[in-house]
C-alpha cells in the first residue's frame, strides 16, 4: 500500500468518525431522554461497507469511553441506545456568551445540516477534549 493510498484511508476513516459521532449525537439529543433503536444504515443514506464499518466502530468507541449506552447490538442496530450524562452535559456547553445557540449541540447540528466537515471535525475534537479534561 502506498504512502498516499495510506494518507486517504487515515483521513477517510477520521472524517467518518466524526461524522458519524455528530450524527449520534444529534440523534440522541433529539430523543433524550427516550432510549432509541439506531440503525447504523439509515443514519446516512448511501453509507459504503467500509463506511458502515467505520459507523459501527465509531459508536462502540462512544459507548467504551461513556458517552452513550445501548442495550444490546442486533445486526447493524443497536437497542435502547441514550446519552449519558457526561455527554449531555458536554453537549450543552456554551461558549463564554452563554447563548442557547452557541451550546456544542446546535453547532453540530447547523454544521451537518450545511454539511461542514471542517467544523463537524473541529466541534468533534472539542467534545473528545472536553471529555477527557472533565
Amino acid at each position: 500500500m502506498s504512502q498516499t493510498t495510506y494518507n486517504n484511508q487515515l483521513h477517510m476513516h477520521i472524517e467518518d468518525f466524526y461524522k458519524c459521532m455528530a450524527l449520534v449525537f444529534t440523534h440522541l439529543y433529539s430523543f433524550f431522554p427516550q432510549e432509541v433503536d439506531v440503525c447504523v444504515d439509515e443514519l446516512e443514506s448511501d453509507l459504503k461497507i467500509e463506511q458502515s464499518d467505520n459507523y459501527l466502530a465509531t459508536i462502540r468507541f462512544l459507548q467504551r469511553e461513556g458517552f452513550i449506552r445501548y442495550q444490546e447490538l442486533l445486526y447493524e442496530t443497536y437497542k435502547g441506545m441514550v446519552l449519558t450524562a457526561k455527554s449531555l452535559s458536554i453537549l450543552e456547553t456554551m461558549s463564554e456568551k452563554n447563548n442557547e445557540d452557541d451550546m456544542l449541540i446546535k453547532q453540530i447540528s447547523l454544521a451537518l445540516e450545511n454539511n461542514d466537515n471542517a467544523t463537524i471535525k473541529s466541534i468533534g475534537r472539542e467534545i473528545i477534549k472536553l471529555s477527557v479534561y472533565n
